[in-house]
């Protein structure tokens, strides 16, 4: 008897044709390198026609001989490192470098045989029934599926799937990803060509080679295996925060190309500019609640996706309404904000602020290439150099988790020496990739990238001033993260009066603090107008009114000119006994704070890396961290703002001067130089 190697099935030897199926007898392999039909491998399957092939693997249907059944054959043969002579069944493994990558790809080949033998009792998972090695290579036997792969399917049916139809198809996926997420493993290559529509009516999922062990939090690493369209942006980074969610975004986009005809824009082009058009616009018989459910699993914010198999499984069944991902992001900034208004209030019983929220940022962010960077910053004193970086570790905490694959040294050092050390480093070309830069002036900023690409992340209406960026920084090359403003520090001790600062202006009964220039401008401004920006020279009249902290204190004067820097100090030394009052007139001047920079020379991974680091010490949990938390200065972040109002109660009518208010911008560090040589000469 002879078996036919295309159906399986024996005839008499008398005949030359299969009278089944017409499969020619001595038929020849599809490829000369392909095993060739009756090659008997592991002494019991016998190889027929090859039904499918790729770059790692060329599948067979073949009969087992011990069981008399027909299976299919995966075989390892990733192209471009071995090769077979025809006829043969031995490969030949290019030697070098090729010969070790293709031993380690046929330890995933076998990984793959493990990952899939564990789901044999699952109606929805191929199964396996052997795997080995032999002839240079490796094997595995699967049970042989009769019918069409989903692709296929879609296209005998023009193109669309009935919504009806396409859910089936989902809901049996998700039943089989159900299962393989609890043992841990990820699939990672869901799309139509690995959806198999067997001819008894059965769904199967195939092909988990590209499976891999779901992320824990020591393992981010996995090699970037995708089918565009189909994949996430998380699945664009060789290092990224992997989990069923990915899976998820994989088995929407398969159901959106099912019921719209339409391939899902690619997620990195969406990172870009978001154009995906919703699936109900294609298939108007699609319900409300399942268009929200499938953009929903699509989200490019893994957050804003179901996170397990059973809860799209959930919203696809309608056993709940599902927000569309605008209104799901919407609700979570409000559950966010009431969540950071609840904590701001336990804090003004003493409870110590503990600020943890997810920042809304663009989720083009998602998508950096590995980089290494450096940051450094400067403190006040030497005592204090290695507190600030510690605040600078937690505030990027987040970041990190996001982001293992960019590593971050943070180096600290005293201002008195910063100055000098980074100017040195700018020269020589050897400048940090993101640092503070507050003590530049203009003629450094050829060391430094013009840092606009910020802003494609943010809304700068979420901010304070930053409407106004390019006023304040014309040259786009520094950044702050938070400001301070003019303020009047009443002792009420003294003014028993209860005047308004303008009277006290008026009458002298004032002091000047002796830190920073703006109070002089500020001072000199409540006196009498000045139309234009004052030069140092102009503030001489002022100058002979200089003088301390610890006059005020001792009650000299009923007033303290200065600004919000020194709250905590003021808070400390005249505890209820003082009050805040702020200029009315227009035209004062606020200093903005923590200015940082990128330096030019940094490489363009080092650059979108530094941008986003940026664009995360805008974002809440860093704001919080080092403004509420342990800081002096005023955020710019204008909820994190609202927070620190609601325990610094002082606060609470600052921003209605913020019109009204101009800043130095781009002139603080000449101002404040100006103010240290006087300071230098008046000594």
């Amino acid at each position: 008897m002879n078996r036919c190697y295309q159906c399986m099935r024996e005839y008499e030897e008398e005949y030359d044709i299969c009278p089944y199926c017409g499969g020619e007898r001595n038929s020849k392999p599809k490829e000369l390198y392909f095993l060739t039909p009756g090659t008997m491998i592991a002494d019991r399957y016998e190889i027929g026609v090859s039904i499918g092939s790729g770059g790692f693997g060329i599948t067979y249907k073949a009969w087992d001989c011990t069981l008399s059944k027909v299976v299919a054959v995966k075989e390892y043969y990733p192209a471009g490192m071995v090769n077979r002579v025809p006829g043969e069944k031995k490969l030949i493994i290019y030697s070098g470098s090729r010969e070790k990558e293709c031993a380690n790809g046929k330890i995933r080949f076998l990984e793959e045989a493990r990952n899939m033998a564990k789901f044999n009792t699952h109606p929805n998972i191929i199964n396996v029934y052997d795997f080995f090695e032999e002839n240079n290579t490796a094997y595995i036997i699967m049970e042989f599926l009769d019918g069409a792969n989903y692709k296929e399917y879609i296209k005998e049916q023009g193109g669309r799937v009935p919504p009806d139809k396409a859910l089936e198809v989902t809901q049996a996926v998700l039943s089989a990803l159900s299962e393989v997420h609890k043992n841990g493993i990820l699939h990672r290559d869901i799309s139509p060509d690995n959806i198999f529509m067997c001819s008894d009516g059965h769904i199967k999922l195939i092909d988990f080679g590209a499976a891999r062990f779901s992320a824990k939090d020591e393992e981010r690493t996995r090699s970037v295996i995708l089918k565009p369209g189909f994949a996430p942006p998380e699945q664009y980074q060789t290092r990224s925060r992997q989990g069923p969610w990915t899976d998820i975004y994989a088995v929407a986009a398969t159901l959106y190309r099912a019921v719209t005809g339409t391939l899902p824009e690619e997620s990195v082009n969406r990172v870009e500019e978001d154009l995906l058009t919703e699936p109900e616009k294609f298939c108007p018989e699609l319900s409300h609640n399942l268009n929200n459910a499938i953009m929903r699993a699509m989200a490019l914010q893994y957050e804003l996706r179901f996170q397990s198999a059973e809860e799209f499984q959930k919203a696809l069944q309608g056993e709940a309404s599902i927000r569309n991902v605008g209104k799901e992001l919407k609700a979570r900034k409000i559950r966010r904000f009431l969540s950071i208004a609840a904590i701001s209030a336990a804090a003004l019983i003493g409870i110590q602020i503990c600020l943890k929220v997810v920042e809304q940022r663009k989720a083009a962010a998602a998508i950096l290439e590995p980089a290494d960077i450096s940051i450094w910053i400067c403190a006040d004193t030497e005592e204090s150099v290695s507190e600030k970086r510690a605040i600078l570790e937690e505030a990027l905490a987040e970041f990190q988790t996001d982001y293992p694959q960019i590593a971050i040294e943070i180096q600290c050092m005293e201002k008195q020496e910063y100055e000098t050390v980074l100017r040195a480093a700018m020269q020589q070309g050897t400048a940090p990739t993101l640092f503070d830069s507050s003590c530049l002036m203009q003629e450094d900023f050829d060391y430094l990238e013009n840092i606009s690409g910020v802003f494609d992340f943010i809304n700068t209406g979420d901010y304070w001033f930053l409407n106004r960026y390019t006023q304040f920084f014309p040259n786009k090359k520094q950044l702050p993260m938070s400001f301070q403003m003019p303020v009047v520090y009443y002792n009420m001790l003294v003014n028993t009066e209860d005047k308004q600062v303008k009277e006290l202006v008026e009458e002298g009964n004032f002091i000047v603090c002796r830190e920073g220039f703006l109070t002089w401008y500020n001072l000199y401004r409540a006196r009498e107008p000045v139309s234009n920006f004052l030069l140092p020279e102009e503030m001489e009249p002022v100058w002979d009114q200089v003088t301390d902290k610890e006059r005020f204190l001792a009650g000299e004067s009923a007033c303290l000119i200065a600004d919000t820097s020194i709250y905590s100090w003021i808070q400390a030394n005249l505890p209820g006994i003082y009050k805040m009052g702020f200029f009315e007139r227009a035209g004062m001047m606020g200093s903005f704070q923590d200015y940082f920079s990128i330096s030019s020379t940094a490489s363009e991974e080092e650059k979108q890396a530094a941008v986003q680091v940026l664009v995360y010490l805008l974002a809440d949990t860093a704001q919080d961290v080092c403004y509420v938390q342990n800081g002096d200065c005023i955020p710019l972040n204008k909820k994190i703002y609202a927070a620190y109002v609601e325990i610094n109660r002082e606060f609470e009518n600052l921003s209605d001067g913020f019109s009204k208010v101009d800043m130095a911008g781009e002139n603080q560090a000449f101002l404040d130089m100006w103010m240290k040589d006087k300071s230098k000469q008046e000594q």
